[in-house]
């Protein structure tokens, strides 16, 4: 949501530049806050996907050693079960892919 908001700031500030011929100072001002706008996504950018893809990570562990059975489980709380039967589960991945479609891509 954040990367959306900063995107359609910077989209309306080069609509209204365009649309009025600013003076060089305003230009120049524009011109570096779009810069340190850009500078910012950069960073927080990496941070942020990867708190993203961390919610669907799951961890692994062998139920029965005679059967091979195994559970898995979220690796952030080990109380869900990554499991589509898990409401918990089911209800995070819907948060995954609305964070996932809005930020990452």
């Amino acid at each position: 949501v954040t990367a959306l908001v900063v995107l359609c700031i910077v989209a309306q500030r080069l609509i209204a530049k365009a649309a009025s011929k600013s003076s060089d100072s305003k230009g120049v001002l524009f011109d570096r806050s779009l810069n340190a706008s850009i500078f910012i996504l950069f960073l927080v950018l990496p941070s942020v996907s990867r708190s993203v893809f961390s919610a669907v990570q799951c961890l692994s562990f062998d139920a029965d050693d005679a059967g091979g059975k195994k559970d898995s489980f979220l690796l952030a709380d080990l109380d869900i079960r990554c499991d589509a039967s898990d409401p918990e589960f089911a209800a995070l991945r819907v948060y995954f892919w609305s964070f996932f479609s809005l930020w990452t891509v």
